[in-house]
């Protein structure tokens, strides 16, 4: 996980995200109010899959990305004063 790869949800997405449209589809339910794209290390078998993401929202699980749900709210701040970039592992 990168610094540079954490976004926050911006106000301008509201009303498209709420039609499933924009950046953020489905908006805070969905995405919560941030998120961290996610890049595979070199050798790891996504079977085909992308565009994963850490992220937080109302709604428990996800189409495929690391959902924290409202742990995300918690865990976000703590990332960013961080400054340090993490290696995240998911044993499934």
């Amino acid at each position: 996980m990168n610094q540079s790869d954490y976004q926050a949800r911006p106000i301008s997405s509201q009303w498209a995200g709420v039609f499933g449209r924009g950046t953020w589809p489905g908006n805070y339910k969905s995405w919560g109010n941030h998120r961290v794209w996610l890049y595979p290390m070199e050798g790891t078998n996504t079977f085909g899959r992308t565009l994963f993401s850490l992220h937080g929202g109302d709604f428990l699980g996800s189409a495929g990305c690391v959902d924290l749900a409202r742990g995300m709210e918690t865990f976000a701040p703590l990332f960013r004063s961080s400054e340090k970039d993490l290696t995240l592992t998911v044993k499934y």
